[in-house]
């Protein structure tokens, strides 16, 4: 585990074998990542990489170039938003993770105040608690990547792949005995009520703060952290940059015994810099706890269950120095100046709805079967007569095949068209028209590619042969 700054990118210049890669991420920025971080995943001996990201920023990405031959990108169906950023690279011995508030983007790689720790493990070793870590990530993508939320097929696949190129995680646990340090989630409870019940609440002085989202005038998170009886409670925002940042609604809610400081961070030198990571500190007089990762002080990430809110992943640990993590907040790094609260101007946040942008059509899967027959499963009635729709985005071509009688078997539309496979040769878009009754019904897209992503054997293959 790291607590020094990180070049994210630099990271991934290791020397280690690895095999498989999952990473999670609410943005994705595809350009970013297929020239910058694919090709060091790839230089690392990786060949089985998914991507999972939000569902609302899966249908806006575009100008891709090798999504599902280089590797699989799909979505996470879930009320609010898929808000985790993780880096999970497996081996056949070893394993590498990072996990913060850096969204697969060039903005959280190389520009943005990012809070990420990185943890390495090898089988050589006797780690039980970096192991214990691996295992919780690993439960909670095992959570993420149910058929609910993640209906393709080809992405349960490749994840069930990865994990099999890591026999060693068969031999690890979510439980520990050094409880130092521990990977949370909300799959099925919030995660403020599991930090409740980790942390002795007569032992908290002050609660620290970090977050550049807040929930407005929803007061349910500063609640719970009232609950600590804290004597102390710093907000740390970016005046100009926070959105949800709602004084009164604040102050209205903290206990007269409780005092409020409101400090406006600057991060270095450049007051332009976007601090985006997110970091709670409860301090008391002997000891510390911190938590970091995914969530925003907002309720849909702290005080929800991922059934209702987003999914959110962070990681909490615990030192017996109250001024442990200091060095998160080290004053030649981070600059921090008391302002009145009630001179920030309210931005509202808003939280996605418990349905996502309306699409009249859900086409949950899509692929290209080796023989090159294009399947796409659907959820919804599409009637007798539908228009498929194939979009190469880096030439700005379109393939339109109807199908005036379509049938589908079992939610399954299976197209037979020769020209499919030549054109979806590299990151193609698919989308279908549902001609009915009353008037046409375009469904959300998919990624899809000539399948060629199986036929590549990985190092841990070669290194079990070999074995």
């Amino acid at each position: 585990m790291t607590e020094e700054q990180l070049n994210l990118l630099e990271e991934l210049k290791q020397t280690e074998e690895y095999s498989s890669a999952i990473l999670g991420t609410y943005s994705f920025g595809g350009d970013f990542f297929e020239d910058e971080v694919l090709t060091r995943l790839q230089r690392l001996g990786i060949r089985n990489t998914t991507v999972l990201t939000d569902t609302e920023e899966y249908k806006t990405t575009d100008d891709l170039g090798h999504a599902g031959t280089k590797y699989y990108l799909d979505h996470v169906r879930c009320p609010q938003r898929f808000h985790p950023k993780f880096v999970l690279l497996l081996g056949h011995r070893r394993g590498y993770c990072l996990v913060g508030s850096a969204n697969l983007t060039a903005a959280g790689w190389q520009h943005n105040a990012e809070l990420m720790t990185e943890f390495k493990y090898t089988d050589s070793e006797d780690d039980a608690a970096t192991a214990a870590i691996f295992s919780q990530l690993v439960e909670f993508i095992d959570g993420i990547t149910t058929t609910e939320r993640v209906p393709s097929d080809k992405t349960q696949t490749a994840i069930e792949e990865a994990k099999r190129d890591a026999p060693w995680l068969d031999d690890t646990s979510g439980t520990s005995a050094e409880r130092s340090v521990a990977l949370l989630n909300n799959l099925s409870r919030p995660l403020l009520e599991q930090v409740s019940d980790r942390i002795p609440h007569q032992q908290v002085d002050e609660i620290e703060v970090i977050s550049p989202f807040f929930s407005g005038d929803d007061k349910q998170v500063i609640q719970s952290l009232c609950e600590f009886s804290p004597d102390r409670l710093i907000l740390n925002i970016q005046p100009d940059r926070v959105q949800g940042f709602d004084a009164a609604a604040i102050i209205d809610e903290l206990p007269k015994n409780t005092d409020l400081t409101v400090q406006a961070i600057t991060v270095g030198d450049d007051e332009t810099r976007y601090l985006h990571g997110k970091l709670l500190l409860f301090r008391g007089t002997e000891n510390v706890w911190s938590l970091y990762g995914s969530p925003n002080l907002t309720t849909s990430a702290l005080g929800l269950p991922a059934t209702a809110g987003n999914i959110e992943l962070a990681v909490l640990r615990h030192e017996s120095k109250s001024d442990y993590f200091d060095y998160l907040l080290d004053e030649s790094v981070i600059d921090r100046s008391p302002i009145d609260p009630t001179s920030v101007a309210y931005e509202r946040y808003e939280t996605r709805d418990d349905q996502p942008s309306p699409t009249a059509l859900t086409l949950s899967a899509a692929h290209l079967e080796t023989d090159g027959s294009l399947l796409l499963r659907v959820d919804d009635r599409v009637g007798d007569s539908v228009t498929v729709h194939l979009e190469n985005p880096r030439t700005e071509t379109v393939l339109d095949i109807p199908i005036p009688d379509v049938t589908v078997v079992d939610g399954t539309i299976t197209i037979a068209d020769e020209r499919v496979p030549t054109f979806c040769d590299g990151a193609t878009r698919v989308w279908l028209t549902a001609h009915l009754d009353d008037d046409d019904q375009d469904s959300d897209a998919r990624w899809i590619a000539r399948s060629s992503l199986e036929s590549t054997p990985r190092t841990s293959e070669v290194k079990q042969i070999e074995e």
